[in-house]
């Protein structure tokens, strides 16, 4: 009935210290790690993918044996094996050390002054570090094929491969092949760019500039290296603008409100345009619309508002409520003031930044670009702080959730929102008209039993979303990103998809990379 998954481990696995991995440990991080307000690094609570999705109550999670663990839900959930697939959260840690952590085991006093000792801000800031990305620390055990050999806070960063690790090739040769793993920190995109460039870098795909491919291309037989491309991404990605609906300008947020507004500012932007400055050429225009690959998929979707059109736009505009300035230069708020917005994105969208807003200024809304470091940018979302910015929009729902309905505060579209349910309605705003139904509508996709009855509910649910274009999708594809890979290292697939739901380069198995 999909409410009860049972799950087996494999025998003899060890941890990276040589312990042995059992079931113990993953019910020791359920019951103090996960289920513990004052731990989960996510804010608090049990994150969504590990409750039921009608009732919200986590799963009952129940030790078999000491390889066997059961999770219970409420009702049926079929997709939970596509969310366990999808990484979407740890669920076990050595007992042992989470023993050295914890405050409920080593006091408040003492987690504090671990924390001062290596510079975290406080308790929980450390937790977050440690518990969520614990394959960064030295003193973490672990199952993945290499260990930390140093904090992640110095320059040259080393990982070694773990002896206890439990995969081995066709021929019994235990993986990983390469012994030792070293990131070195830059100070900017350029210099990793510069280095891989001239030779200096073994295997590279982040921050390296689309730009800069034919110049790789050029010049790869010379220096010793080879390009290996990936698909673009996930088909039906498709990058598109936001808006915050829950900002505390009142008068801003009943305009972002306006079904109108979002379709003059669809019609606002100069598509082709883009494609051809950011892709290169190698794109097309598309709307936030249902993958190509459901059965209810409409083609007419896919283009709806997608035309470039200042007129059209105008028309939107005045249907929203706006009215023009004295010289039908500036579109003017419903409170006399020429209407402004801040469109922030994270350092590396400068360039599609740029172009949206000279879009909304040639169309006669004032706005202005701010690109932001990464964490700024999410603070600034998280605090309800930004106005317009730029997001992706999946062309499978089920890679990222919390895009398509309020799960939680992560996504900028659904803002406070998002915050008001993962919190239960202590923080936050709450949903109203269609949004308020959108997360009963999700959580009917994913009790649906059979596929037919899900591809059904899938179809209402984007429905909801073609009548009010939360998202306005930009452009899917573009050019394929790409690896720089030293000449003499094997067993890097051509072709895999680049993308951040399929955890790249984990799926391009670098465990089973060798050199000749």
């Amino acid at each position: 009935d999909f409410k009860t998954y049972t799950f087996k481990l494999r025998e003899g696995m060890k941890w990276s210290n040589g312990s042995p991995f059992t079931v113990d440990d993953i019910i020791f991080y359920w019951d103090n790690v996960i289920t513990d307000p004052n731990v989960m690094y996510d804010g608090g609570g049990v994150p969504a993918w590990w409750r039921s999705p009608v009732s919200d109550t986590p799963a009952t999670v129940r030790k078999v044996d000491d390889v066997r663990f059961s999770m219970t839900f409420d009702e049926p959930y079929p997709t939970f094996l596509f969310n366990v697939a999808a990484n979407r959260g740890l669920l076990f840690a050595e007992i042992e050390w989470l023993k050295t952590i914890l405050p409920k085991y080593i006091g408040e006093a003492a987690a504090q002054a671990m924390a001062d000792k290596e510079g975290f801000a406080g308790i929980s800031d450390m937790l977050v570090w440690k518990l969520k990305y614990p394959y960064m620390w030295p003193e973490i055990p672990t199952i993945r094929a290499w260990v930390a050999a140093n904090s992640p806070r110095e320059q040259r960063y080393v990982w070694i491969r773990n002896p206890y690790y439990w995969k081995v090739d066709p021929d019994g040769n235990q993986l990983p092949y390469i012994n030792e793993v070293v990131h070195t920190f830059v100070q900017d995109a350029e210099v990793a760019n510069l280095q891989a460039l001239t030779g200096q870098v073994d295997f590279q795909n982040r921050h390296m500039s689309a730009a800069n491919l034919t110049t790789f291309l050029e010049n790869q037989d010379r220096e010793n290296y080879r390009v290996v491309l990936n698909a673009p991404t996930i088909p039906g990605d498709t990058t598109a603008i936001t808006f915050n609906m829950t900002t505390p300008d009142e008068v801003l947020r009943s305009i972002f409100e306006s079904r109108d507004f979002r379709i003059g500012v669809s019609y606002s932007m100069d598509r082709d345009q883009m494609i051809q400055i950011l892709l290169n050429g190698m794109g097309e225009p598309l709307q936030s619309a249902s993958t190509r690959s459901f059965p209810f998929h409409d083609p007419e979707w896919d283009t709806a508002y997608t035309e470039f059109s200042p007129e059209l736009a105008a028309k939107h505009f005045r249907m929203a409520g706006l009215t023009w300035d004295a010289n039908q230069k500036v579109w003017l708020r419903q409170d006399g003031a020429p209407l402004e917005v801040l469109f922030e994105v994270m350092d590396g969208s400068a360039p599609l930044a740029e172009l949206v807003v000279a879009n909304l200024n040639a169309v006669g809304i004032k706005a202005v670009a701010r690109v932001l470091e990464r964490s700024l940018h999410s603070e600034r979302k998280n605090t309800n702080q930004f106005q317009m910015s730029a997001q992706g929009w999946p062309g499978n729902p089920f890679t990222a959730p919390y895009t398509v309905a309020p799960l939680d505060g992560f996504n900028p579209v659904w803002g406070q929102y998002g915050l008001w349910v993962e919190t239960n309605g202590r923080e936050g705003v709450e949903p109203t008209d269609d949004i308020a139904n959108l997360n009963s509508m999700w959580s009917a996709v994913l009790t649906a039993v059979t596929e037919a009855e899900r591809t059904a509910r899938l179809e209402e649910f984007y429905e909801i979303h073609r009548q009010n274009l939360w998202n306005v999708g930009l452009y899917t594809g573009g050019q394929p990103s790409y690896f720089v890979v030293n000449d003499k290292l094997r067993n890097v697939k051509e072709g895999a998809i680049n993308a951040n739901f399929m955890r790249t380069p984990m799926n391009l198995w670098p465990w089973q990379l060798y050199f000749e």
